[in-house]
């Protein structure tokens, strides 16, 4: 049995709080039912049922749905029982809504957590100042996945990205025995390149990390210049399977491409002379005038609201457009929709360029006329061709401006004869 498949069932086997049943508290019932593990943990006054099928882990408490995370141990000798198991429970700590427990006889340590806001706020905070990777990076990933409900309060959605973040730069900061390596996720995949400075390119070149369901590789060009004189010398590529985090908080634009993350711990880089490239491949067929193609990023520091700031959109086919950036943080290709003017502005700034062609057409007709009636101007015949020139150039102004106001108001009567 593969060692992911030994963790699933693990995490499956490991949590089933199931309240007080028959004064059976503080025990595990351990059940496989068609490759299905369910695990009943009863402990007083609380009630968890944790399942495990193929690809997805499952836990609910009576009152939410749950997070469970278990240290790993090969504690079951049997994987195909047939009969259902009962562990012994210590348990170490608990509030209302968080059980640690132990299971006898083991070193299996669990923590479930109910997926409350500021249960899970506080649990990802408790990532953030210990991590044990790569672990950590599967259990933080897994919040995400099990608990999605408290991801829309804003306070959660930020902590998270702000934890998941740290952990991969914690995973970039492990050491490789090669010049790269790939990590594998169920909701990103991540490509760790070591810097080749001796290289007299300009840039690196580097493909994403491929992900699930997903063909579109992105090119990345990262420009060699800011590892020159620094000791980091190591960058992480990050592909997101699972982005939703990064959209919740965006309603009228509509993403192109997966997320994709360019990430070297302990730089801040920006303001690059020479701009990171990225080429995304895509085939949305309904573009529309009224959308464009935006290259954007995350801003993390600031608004975290995608913003197009330091980045040029480059369309140089019909199914690729290339992204020139001046910095590195999360980017993705975006439909921006176009905003039209309301009528409201568009009154307003339709009195603004009558007022300002009417002065303009005062001033231009006043020139013509004091040059008309300036005898002393016509007469001096070294200065006429300017003269005239400038009479010539006032003329036209006022007739344009003339013509423009007339047209408005044109079109402004037909509307309401209409």
């Amino acid at each position: 049995m593969s060692q992911k498949a030994e963790d699933i069932i693990l995490l499956l086997l490991l949590i089933m709080i199931y309240g007080p049943n028959g004064g059976e508290c503080n025990r595990a019932h351990l059940k496989l039912i068609n490759k299905t593990m369910e695990m009943r943990i009863s402990l007083e006054q609380s009630n968890f049922t944790v399942l495990d099928t193929v690809g997805e882990l499952l836990c609910n408490s009576t009152r939410n749905p749950c997070y469970i995370e278990c240290s790993y141990h090969d504690f079951f000798p049997n994987k195909n029982f047939t009969q259902t198991e009962t562990l012994n429970l210590k348990i170490n700590s608990r509030s209302n809504t968080t059980v640690d427990f132990s299971i006898d006889q083991t070193s299996c340590n669990c923590t479930v957590v109910e997926c409350l806001p500021d249960d899970i706020s506080n649990l990802l905070k408790m990532k953030e100042k210990q991590m044990n990777m790569p672990q950590d990076m599967r259990n933080i990933l897994s919040i995400k996945r099990m608990c999605e409900d408290p991801f829309v309060n804003e306070t959660v959605l930020d902590t998270y990205i702000r934890v998941e973040k740290k952990a991969i730069h914690n995973i970039i900061n492990l050491n490789i025995s090669g010049e790269s390596k790939n990590y594998y996720h169920e909701d990103l995949s991540m490509t760790v390149v070591k810097m080749n400075l001796s290289t007299t390119d300009d840039f690196l070149t580097i493909a994403t990390p491929t992900v699930l369901n997903s063909d579109n590789e992105t090119d990345i060009q990262i420009p060699i210049e800011p590892f020159r004189n620094v000791n980091q010398t190591t960058t992480g590529i990050v592909a997101y399977y699972s982005d939703q985090h990064f959209k919740l908080k965006e309603k009228n634009k509509i993403f192109i491409s997966k997320v994709i993350r360019i990430e070297v711990p302990g730089c801040d880089i920006k303001n690059l002379n020479n701009p990171l490239k990225m080429k995304f491949k895509f085939n949305y067929t309904k573009i529309t005038n009224d959308y464009n193609l935006s290259c954007q990023f995350y801003d993390e520091k600031g608004s975290r609201t995608w913003k197009p700031d330091g980045c040029l959109t480059n369309i140089t086919s019909d199914d690729v457009v290339e992204c020139l950036c001046d910095h590195m943080t999360p980017f993705a290709l975006l439909l921006t929709e176009v905003k039209n003017i309301d009528g409201k502005h568009w009154e307003i700034l339709s009195y603004i360029s009558y007022i300002g062609c009417g002065l303009s057409a005062f001033f231009s007709a006043s020139t013509v006329l004091s040059f008309i009636f300036n005898s002393n101007a016509r007469a001096e015949v070294s200065s006429s061709i300017h003269v005239s020139l400038g009479v010539v150039l006032s003329g036209a102004l006022f007739l344009l401006n003339l013509s423009f106001m007339l047209s408005e108001w044109g079109a402004t009567l037909s509307e309401k004869e209409v």
